[in-house]
């Protein structure tokens, strides 16, 4: 508890002197997925939650539609890089996309597409952050929370991507395809409560 409210002190001076939250790329694909997906989602979530998501619909529109383009966007992206890694059965794929956000090498011209995508998903989740009910807008307290909860999930995917050596391939594919984003439905339901006493 006192790991993660330090670090929410932490995350929050950051925040506060205007320093952006680290997105991962200089660890690699995985770390940068992670934080697209945690980032996006708490975003849209806290908007969601928001009285004026009903009450302003052409904003309400635009938060989906931003969401759902970075959705489209990163499914694309990993659904392939899945589907090529096991087809091909060869890790340079997967080390050149490292390569490209740890170093910003540019990939081989074979895999160019991939480093477009990626730029891609970039821009379209900075979109989706500077998308408010006023104008303008950063990373608040609330994103920022959410944000924290969900470090420890980032810490057990690094964690099974390292215990995974022998069978990398899989390992890899299956951690990425956790990164996909959750439809706004499944962001929109209310978390059921337990009723047991």
């Amino acid at each position: 508890m006192k790991t993660k409210l330090l670090l929410l002190l932490l995350l929050i001076s950051l925040n506060s002197i205007g320093q952006e939250i680290p997105d991962g790329k200089k660890l690699g694909l995985v770390a940068h997925l992670t934080y697209v997906k945690t980032i996006s989602e708490a975003k849209m979530t806290i908007l969601i939650k928001d009285e004026r998501y009903i009450k302003e619909p052409d904003k309400a529109f635009k938060f989906n539609s931003d969401y759902t383009l970075l959705k489209l966007l990163t499914d694309q992206l990993i659904n392939q890089l899945s589907a090529d890694l096991i087809d091909k059965n060869k890790l340079k794929l997967y080390r050149s996309l490292n390569k490209y956000l740890k170093n910003q090498k540019p990939v081989p011209e074979k895999f160019s597409q991939y480093q477009v995508l990626l730029e891609q998903i970039d821009g379209q989740l900075q979109a989706l952050l500077i998308r408010s009910y006023k104008d303008g807008g950063t990373l608040s307290a609330e994103l920022i929370t959410a944000i924290v909860g969900i470090i420890t999930e980032i810490r057990e995917i690094t964690t099974s991507a390292r215990d995974f050596r022998e069978k990398k391939i899989q390992s890899i594919s299956g951690i990425i395809k956790e990164l996909k984003l959750s439809p706004i439905a499944e962001l929109i339901k209310p978390k059921e409560k337990d009723d047991k006493d």
